[in-house]
């Protein structure tokens, strides 16, 4: 990921900006980096998942996640699984999940619905698989990689998305 030592301390210190920019100095979150679990019975899996911050109120509460680069497919399954794991965590789901880059300092906002519970858990089945029969699938490392990997284009022409994770023949963890 780093050419050079310089390269390291560039990209150390944005993320480390653009960390102290979206953590809320003024506000006491309810949990700071805490990791929770929850079995989703249907699947007979555990769900762990790190909350990086989580404000609360009475009624609601509000979830960061910071990610080091992401896409809107990225964008849309962190939601989903979010989504599946506070409901089955907490019976209900959080009023608004904000996704935060690390290295471009953006910000991206999703409110969760109760729609997105099936797409969670269809994507935590899918992971499930590639635990399961980790043989049948080729990791990649980055959004970068990927994008560097000369299968992009078998990728694109498959149309691996969400849809169509559990069906596809191609076998890309991303």
């Amino acid at each position: 990921m780093f050419h050079s030592k310089e390269d390291y301390y560039l990209v150390l210190a944005k993320t480390t900006d653009h960390l102290l920019k979206f953590i809320s100095p003024y506000q006491s979150p309810f949990a700071l980096y805490e990791k929770l679990n929850t079995n989703k019975q249907e699947l007979e899996a555990q769900l762990s998942l790190t909350f990086e911050e989580v404000d609360s109120s009475p009624n609601d509460f509000k979830i960061k996640k910071f990610l080091l680069e992401v896409n809107q497919e990225l964008i849309e399954l962190y939601s989903s699984l979010i989504a599946v794991f506070s409901y089955e965590a907490f019976g209900i789901l959080p009023k608004k999940i904000e996704i935060i880059t690390l290295l471009e300092g953006r910000r991206f906002t999703h409110i969760p619905k109760e729609e997105d519970i099936p797409k969670g858990v269809m994507y935590i089945d899918y992971l499930k698989s590639a635990l399961i029969q980790p043989k049948d699938y080729q990791k990649v490392g980055s959004l970068k990689e990927c994008l560097n990997c000369p299968f992009t284009d078998q990728c694109m022409e498959n149309n691996i998305n969400l849809n169509s994770l559990a069906t596809t023949k191609t076998k890309y963890l991303h």
